[in-house]
Formats: structure tokens, C-alpha cells, sequence
């Protein structure tokens, strides 16, 4: 018997069922374990999943295409072979016009989440993209979920009937697509591209910090990817709110050796942020990114590098300390520093020290002097047009 036989035998051809005879989980898991590999995640996760009823599948705060797609897959999967009643929530705002293309294109079944006072069902959320206690969801720190599934380092504070965390990854979406194949599950058009857009938004076309399973799930999802739908999420139409943000991004860009970033002062979205961080790199000579943005008495940093050994993540942990949150990768990492009841003045003192620490765990000691990126015009000059 294949490792596969015992998940077939148990949900036939009626892939749709809502009846489970769990001994047969059981039977499949045995028999998954000691084949090892992608069918034994399989079975560890139906087990997780076994007496559930519904899920909350959270997304991590203010959610990318990674976080989203992985949500909309891990829905997919256990309402088809678990019976599970599932919804996605997340909290924050979608803001970059991408991921609203994403969402509106793909028909994403999603909703934002009020705010919790209680947890009455903790055993009742997967947590996708994130992880307990670690800044980027709505869930108390002290809650315990169901299920964790993320590609970030794994926290020492993580705990939950099944946890699968692998930092080798450079998405998300490629855990849940190697559940998806291990299920013989075939996923719908619209999940395969939200998923093909998840692994390549995250690794930058595969470009940064993919791994050799990221490229494997990107190729084998795109066959099955509507390109019309995915060419209109990638280059959606933007509102004129975007064209300022850039502007005002330039305008207070500034840099220091092999450093450059931007202080963006208040921004509409936190994903502004990032999107800056992302733009701002590809400066020529430039190894370092830093971009900060304030939204709702929240200081958003995002940090990015172009060195592969930059330990990012390590990086903006150590630069916030106590203060805040924060998490990342090798070459991109974000957090959060909660300044509710700060003065302005005392925000933007938080946040030049915030960047004077950034250059000295860079290794530079002195004081910088930061240079403007764009050198404003005279005054009297006017464009031809004008």
C-alpha cells in the first residue's frame, strides 16, 4: 500500500463529504509517518484538525498575496477533505493596490476581524503566515491556536496541536501547495494563481530567497494559472493617493554610504512601507533599504538588503528591542513600534534614533549626516508645460 492509499480509502471519490471516519485518519497517518515526507505532514495536520468543527483562519496583520493565497489554500484543503466549515479574517488594512487586484480578481473569500476581547474557542484558529506572540496578528499573546503554518523562524513562544514552520522556505503558499499535492487534490484556477502569485510576490520572481521547493511549486501551479487574471493582478491600475506616496517617498529619501531610505511620515496604508523599501533598493550601489511610515499610532520599519548573509530578521529585532515587534528573513524583515499618546516631536525623535541605531549596528559609529536623495529645483524653475 502507498502512502496516498489510506487517504483515498478514506474519502473515496465524493471529495466534498462531511463525514469522516476518523479511524481511518489514523490508519493513514501510521502508515504517512512511515513513508515520511509531504504525506505525513498531511495526516499530522488531519489529525490536528480532527473533532473541529469550524476554523478562523487568520492571515498575519495588513496581509500580503503570501499570507492570503496560504489562507485561501489551507480553506480549500480542509473543507474539502475534513469537512471543516472555514472562514478567513485577518485585521489591519489590504492596502497596496496588488493584493485589493488579488482580492477583487480572484474572488478571495475573506473578511476583516473585530476586535477581540475573548477568546471563547481557543483551539479554533490556524494562524497562516504568523505565528502566537508574534506581533503580526490580532490573537492575545497568551492564546494558544490549533493550528500554526508559516515560513518565518520559528518563535520559542510557538505552541500548538500542529505546528509546521519552515524557515528554508521563501513562501508560505509552497508549504501549502506540497499539502495540496500530497492530497491529490487538483486546486481550482483562481487558488493555482493565487498561489503562483504568492510564491513569486514573496521571492520577487523567484529572485530572493527562493528555495529549490519554491521554484518546483511555481512551476508546477502554473499550468493552471489564469495568466489574464494573473497579468491584471500584477500590474493593476493605481489610484492618484499612490503616485503622492511615491513623490513624497522621493522627496524625503535620503542616504549614507552603502545605506538608503525614507522617512515617510503619515501614510494611508502600512503596505506603503514596504512597497517603498522595495522600490528604494533597487539603487544602484545601495546595500541597505530603511523605510518608516506611520499609521494609526503605529511606527512601521521595513528593511531590506540586497546581501544574502544580511540576517535581516536578527537585524531589525536587535534594532527595536523592547520597544516593538518585528520579524523577517535573511534580506527583508518589518516591525512595529506602538506610539500611541507620543507628541509628533516625540515620534519623529523616536524615529531619527531609530535610524542613527540602524547605522550603528550597521557598524557605523559616527553620527551621519544623511544626504537628500533628490535635490529640489529652484524655485522659479517650471516645467515646459506649465
Amino acid at each position: 500500500m502507498t502512502a496516498r492509499e489510506p487517504f483515498a480509502r478514506m474519502w473515496g471519490k465524493g471529495l466534498n463529504s462531511r463525514t469522516i471516519d476518523w479511524s481511518m485518519v489514523t490508519e493513514a497517518s501510521e502508515s504517512a509517518r512511515a513513508a515520511g515526507g509531504r504525506a505525513a505532514r498531511l495526516a499530522g495536520l488531519l489529525e490536528a484538525a480532527r473533532g473541529v468543527k469550524s476554523l478562523n483562519i487568520c492571515a498575519h496583520s495588513n496581509p500580503d498575496p503570501d499570507s492570503l493565497a496560504s489562507s485561501a489554500a489551507l480553506k480549500f484543503l480542509l473543507e474539502q477533505l475534513a469537512g471543516i466549515k472555514c472562514r478567513i479574517v485577518y485585521d489591519g488594512v489590504i492596502g497596496r493596490a496588488e493584493n485589493q487586484a488579488m482580492v477583487k480578481h480572484l474572488r478571495l473569500p475573506i473578511r476583516p476581524l473585530r476586535p477581540i476581547r475573548h477568546v471563547r474557542r481557543p483551539m479554533n484558529v490556524a494562524l497562516v503566515d504568523t505565528q502566537p506572540r508574534s506581533g503580526n496578528n490580532p490573537y492575545p499573546r497568551s492564546y494558544k491556536p490549533r493550528i500554526v503554518i508559516d515560513h518565518h523562524p520559528l518563535l520559542k513562544s510557538t505552541e500548538a496541536a500542529w505546528v509546521d514552520v519552515r524557515p528554508g522556505y521563501g513562501a508560505t503558499a509552497t508549504i501549502l501547495f506540497e499539502y495540496l499535492e500530497a492530497s491529490g487534490l487538483t486546486p481550482p484556477a483562481r487558488l493555482a494563481t493565487a498561489l503562483a502569485y504568492g510564491v513569486s510576490s514573496e521571492t520577487r520572481d523567484l529572485g530572493r530567497e527562493a528555495s529549490p521547493e519554491d521554484v518546483r511549486a511555481y512551476l508546477g501551479l502554473f499550468p493552471l494559472v489564469q495568466k489574464k487574471i494573473l497579468a491584471q493582478i500584477e500590474h493593476p491600475r493605481l489610484p492618484r493617493s499612490y503616485f503622492t506616496a511615491i513623490d513624497r517617498a522621493l522627496h524625503r529619501a535620503f542616504s549614507y554610504r552603502n545605506v538608503i531610505g525614507s522617512k515617510l511620515g503619515n501614510v494611508d496604508s502600512p503596505d506603503i512601507v514596504s512597497e517603498v523599501a522595495d522600490f528604494l533598493m533597487a539603487h544602484e550601489r545601495m546595500t541597505w533599504c530603511i523605510t518608516i511610515g506611520c499609521f494609526q499610532d503605529q511606527i512601521y520599519i521595513s528593511l531590506r538588503s540586497t546581501n544574502l548573509k544580511a540576517r535581516a530578521g536578527r537585524l531589525i529585532k536587535k534594532l527595536l528591542g523592547k520597544q516593538g515587534t518585528a520579524g523577517g528573513h535573511g534580506q527583508m524583515a518589518g516591525g512595529q513600534v506602538d506610539v500611541s499618546g507620543m507628541t509628533p516631536a516625540d515620534v519623529k525623535l523616536l524615529e531619527e534614533r531609530i535610524l542613527q541605531r540602524f547605522l550603528h549596528i550597521l557598524g557605523h559609529n559616527e553620527s551621519a549626516e544623511f544626504r537628500p536623495l533628490i535635490v529640489r529645483p529652484d524655485p522659479e524653475f517650471s516645467p515646459d508645460f506649465v
